[in-house]
């Protein structure tokens, strides 16, 4: 399990995405939960029927938030084509769609990093050897690899 934070603005607006995912010791697939901080859709909004799914060379995360009385798509999308030389660096960013009325581009910044990589809680991991052989293996595979071991 881990918690990602990732920042952008909307018209003029900070918005803020936070989510944990949980990827499963045994198959199945990751759980997605969160919430977005933004001033055009009505301060927090809930992430509903959250999933991650991987498409190709992006991950995305889905589901739908409930906004002024109505429901609406909610999609992120980090794009992790190319090879491991600035995969991080594609790995903080992402494209983000809540229905028509947003679409914009966040990520995250150093200290989301840190606070990301300080979240790790792995399954299994007993101590701070095995806690830190897990942040290191995180760190070394990415994204990509741990959300498509999990499909």
């Amino acid at each position: 399990r881990f918690n990602e934070t990732l920042r952008g603005s909307v018209e003029g607006q900070p918005v803020i995405f936070r989510a944990t995912i949980v990827l499963p010791s045994h198959g199945g697939a990751p759980e997605l939960t969160g919430h977005l901080d933004v001033a055009p859709l009505g301060a927090r909004v809930f992430l509903a029927d959250g999933r991650i799914e991987a498409e190709g060379e992006e991950i995305v995360y889905r589901g739908r938030i409930r906004s002024h009385g109505a429901w609406e798509d909610f999609r992120l999308t980090k794009t992790l084509d190319g090879g491991a030389a600035d995969a991080w660096h594609r790995a903080r960013h992402a494209r983000l769609e809540v229905g028509r009325r947003i679409d914009t581009d966040i990520a995250m910044g150093v200290a989301d990093v840190a606070t990301l990589m300080a979240s790790i809680e792995p399954v299994g991991a007993h101590g701070a050897v095995d806690r830190a052989a897990a942040v290191a293996h995180f760190a070394a595979q990415g994204l990509r690899e741990l959300f498509g071991a999990a499909r």
